[in-house]
């Protein structure tokens, strides 16, 4: 009877441990994880031949994930920067390792890298399957694939497309430039506007999306006609549109006043959006008190020029607000935003509010800059609207001028709400890297002094890039500046050019080294770091737009 039992003890602790191999087999298999590397035999469009987990993304990328993640199980979710992903294919793949038991597939899924997973480093990846959640390594993600920081021998230029006005006679009748502002979206299609019109050149072609005289409806049923455009920009995925108008309006306010909207437009489906309306008293008989300029958007008192926005979908703005005064008009400030001079680049409004602004997606407005010469106002003081921003959202650089010639950049961390370094006109010094290995084109100066001119007549003569250097056109050539290790290199262009002309450099489309750049406007970079300039803004000498970008030979 002992042995029985014994026997029967036996039997029950071998079963126990069986249903607890079983139960932990059973927990092992239902584990998410992610997979590093994994190679197969042959490649699929899913899974090619040899693959590595992806530590550096870009913004409309498509990216491939493998491992355990139960793609298909109910409440299994993958995100990326706390953003869960959208699958837009799955596959099963055979395991490509040896064990003791047999294992079960893995699983790959792809999707598309979007905005709302925020740029930066260290953006976490997490899969959360079967009640548990388990993080991969973390990724960075990019607006625009960047280049190494040294000069890239293969850069080519093409020519695109010239745009003339059908009513060029009206801008010369007023001097009006054709381009104020210009942007470009992540497929490289080119917006801009003036004082007149916004335009987009998209697939070859130009289209005029608003224009003076346009009589447009808001989604809340205000109608409302152009007089004049102030400002425009675009989304980096290119579905919004965000302009600034002065409006004709049959409303009794609209004797004493000037009316101004800042809008924006889904490109898709049209739709007008007014996010705010604000009054410019025309002839003011007491002096305004407690001007609010930060807060909920639609509340503010603001003429909005110099619009841009990041990644992050932010957008960004100079207020021009002009705050009633005791005595005298607001008629020399107009002239500077609907007469004649506001038209034209290089010019700016006065006696009003100049304050560089940040709007976040919920609609919330923060002073960051501000030059206070007329009115008291937020943020580092600066001499001017004019500002450059980094299009990933992580700093924006105002200017200070000590005497009107030179300007002083200010550095702001975005994310940090911090004032960063100070860049002294041509006192900084940057540690110039020469590439040339021509001594006859090669750049013999150890160091280059940083210097950019904001109210330059010629538009856009610095701009940030989606990496983070400054990108200056000097002289012949185009001169990156990095500022955390204040060195430099040429972009592109022959080396020497930028303190000398170079005889072979005279071309403008072919072989960036032998293109020169002398008076480009530069407008941004596309989705693949493509960057787009042009030359010519007036009537007579219509703008030409180029496309710069890595052709090899």
């Amino acid at each position: 009877m002992k042995q029985v039992l014994t026997l029967l003890s036996l039997c029950l602790l071998f079963w126990c441990g069986c249903k607890k191999v079983d139960d932990h087999a059973a927990q092992v298999a239902d584990q998410p994880w992610f997979s590093e590397q994994y190679s197969q035999l042959n490649g699929s469009r899913l899974t090619p031949i040899s693959w590595t987990y992806p530590s550096s993304l870009i913004v409309g990328d498509t990216v491939t994930l493998i491992g355990k993640l139960f793609p298909t199980r109910t409440g299994t979710v993958i995100s990326v920067g706390n953003v869960p992903i959208k699958i837009i294919d799955t596959a099963q793949l055979t395991p490509r390792y040896t064990t003791f038991s047999e294992q079960g597939q893995l699983d790959a899924i792809r999707f598309v890298v979007t905005r709302e997973m925020g740029a930066g480093e260290n953006r976490s990846v997490t899969v959360t399957a079967n009640g548990v959640t388990v993080y991969g390594p973390s990724v960075s993600i990019k607006l625009i694939g960047g280049g190494s920081l040294r000069t890239d021998t293969t850069l080519w230029v093409d020519q695109l497309a010239q745009w003339t006005p059908d009513n060029g006679s009206d801008y010369q009748k007023k001097n009006y430039n054709l381009i104020r502002s210009v942007h470009t979206d992540m497929s490289g299609n080119i917006y801009f506007d003036n004082q007149l019109s916004i335009q987009s050149f998209r697939n070859g072609s130009f289209t005029t999306i608003l224009k003076a005289g346009d009589a447009l409806k808001d989604n809340k049923n205000s109608s409302f006609s152009i007089k004049y455009i102030l400002g425009s920009t675009i989304t980096f995925t290119g579905d919004l549109l965000y302009f600034t108008t002065e409006t004709t309006e049959d409303v009794p306010e609209a004797a004493q006043n000037y009316i101004f909207r800042l809008c924006k437009m889904d490109l898709a489906s049209k739709t007008v959006t007014t996010i705010n309306r604000t009054l410019v008293t025309k002839n003011a008989t007491t002096a305004e008190t407690n001007t609010i300029l930060q807060g909920d958007i639609a509340q503010l008192k603001i003429v909005a020029m110099r619009l841009n926005t990041d990644v992050n979908n932010n957008l960004y703005y100079t207020n021009y607000y002009a705050p009633e005064i005791a005595s005298g008009s607001h008629a020399i400030w107009y002239n500077y935003v609907g007469g004649n001079f506001s038209g034209q680049v290089g010019k700016e409004p006065f006696n009003s509010i100049v304050m560089v602004s940040k709007m976040d997606p919920a609609g919330q407005v923060r002073g960051i800059m501000s030059w206070k010469q007329w009115f008291a106002s937020i943020g580092i003081p600066v001499t001017t609207g004019y500002y450059a921003l980094d299009p990933s959202g992580k700093y924006l650089y105002g200017y200070n001028s000590p005497n009107w010639i030179s300007y002083n950049g200010i550095q702001y961390d975005i994310p940090e709400d911090d004032q960063g370094v100070t860049l002294k006109a041509n006192q900084t010094q940057f540690a110039y890297h020469s590439y040339e290995t021509n001594p006859k084109y090669k750049m013999t100066e150890t160091v280059t002094s940083f210097g950019v001119s904001p109210a330059n007549p010629v538009l856009n003569n610095n701009i940030q890039l989606a990496n983070g250097t400054t990108l200056i056109r000097q002289s012949h050539i185009l001169q990156c500046y990095d500022i955390p290790t204040q060195s430099s290199y040429t972009y592109a262009g022959v080396e020497a050019g930028i303190n000398q002309t170079v005889s072979e450099q005279n071309q403008t489309t072919g072989l960036a080294k032998w293109v020169d750049f002398t008076g480009v406007s530069l407008i941004g970079q596309d989705k693949s770091g493509a960057l787009y300039f042009f030359r010519g803004n007036k009537a007579d000498n219509p703008p030409i737009f180029y496309k710069l970008y890595p052709k090899k030979q």
